[in-house]
């Protein structure tokens, strides 16, 4: 009963900056992008919730938070 958009990264903290830190500057950096992949579903799908994610396989992490239009 929920759509996910992830979106792969293969990027890495840089030294001496913590996962947490660098998974918000990632957030802040991909959002608008990720808000338009969920607009062009919530299009598609009206009604259905979608969660947008940003997945690091390399830490591993997977960030995510609703769609919000």
């Amino acid at each position: 009963g929920r759509r996910w958009i992830v979106d792969y990264k293969t990027g890495r903290p840089d030294p001496g900056s913590t996962d947490s830190e660098f998974l918000e500057q990632r957030r802040d950096h991909y959002r608008e992008q990720l808000q338009s992949y969920g607009h062009m579903l919530s299009q598609l799908e009206p009604g259905m919730p979608i969660e947008l994610a940003l997945y690091y396989p390399g830490l591993p992490a997977l960030d995510h938070w609703p769609y919000q239009p």
